[in-house]
């Protein structure tokens, strides 16, 4: 190739790369919300400007959403840039080894991820767990968390406790 074909192909690129630049630029971010309570944070700032000062007027959209895995599912097809999802929604997509990553976790509306021992109790580690009962929801982020990254960065499994399933399964009915 001589170099005028090589100075076409490089400034094609070169185009290329800059109009794809500011037609994304061009595009509201777009902005997803919970219609229930933990979507007010985001209206509450809507209301009082904040995304007109800190994004521009016009520059933004804000959408509502009935559910966290549906803003999930939203982000991961790239419907939208920013939302909120409840831990479970956000870890089934991130134990699927989806490209969606946290930035933020403000888990006031769920319960706290503990695990709690009586003052008494011979249980001071996660390693005196072995051979011991332990209660906890099995279908809630608590109990994903704990299975696929605390427990085997401790050398440890599922199997090496009894698991009490404390969540009624009865209040979903």
């Amino acid at each position: 190739m001589n170099s005028r074909g090589m100075f076409l192909v490089v400034a094609m690129a070169v185009a290329g790369v800059l109009l794809s630049t500011f037609s994304a630029s061009a595009a509201p971010f777009r902005i997803g919300h919970h219609r229930s309570v933990m979507g007010a944070v985001t209206i509450v700032a809507h209301k009082m400007g904040y995304y007109n000062q800190t994004i521009g007027k016009g520059k933004y959209t804000i959408k509502q959403f009935a559910q966290g895995k549906l803003m999930r599912q939203a982000i991961l097809s790239n419907s939208l840039d920013v939302g909120g999802a409840a831990d479970r929604a956000f870890y089934s997509a991130i134990s699927k080894k989806a490209n969606a990553p946290g930035i933020g976790n403000a888990n006031y509306w769920c319960k706290a991820n503990k695990i709690l021992t009586s003052p008494k109790s011979p249980v001071k580690t996660l390693h005196d767990l072995k051979g011991k009962r332990l209660g906890v929801g099995k279908a809630t982020g608590t109990y994903f968390t704990l299975t696929t990254f605390i427990l085997p960065e401790y050398g440890l499994s599922v199997k090496d406790f009894t698991t009490v399933n404390m969540l009624n399964p009865g209040r979903w009915i």
